[in-house]
């Protein structure tokens, strides 16, 4: 059986581990490159995927091929 999570369940977490992120990376003394994971990347997210490509990509994830 499927343990199903919300959307708004999905948002909080993944909300609160990309502020841990950033806050131990300002305390670490991290470069100045942002980290970021991108959900739904294709179609118009491939735009946007396109456009923090000068960032740090540490992960992307679409369902569809």
């Amino acid at each position: 059986m499927y343990n199903r999570i919300s959307r708004r369940r999905f948002l909080q977490t993944t909300g609160a581990a990309a502020a841990l992120l950033a806050v131990s990376g300002n305390v670490l003394g991290a470069n100045e490159k942002l980290n970021i994971a991108c959900v739904g990347v294709g179609g118009r997210g491939g735009a946007d995927f396109a456009g923090v490509l000068h960032e740090n990509v540490v992960a992307i994830c679409d369902i569809d091929d």
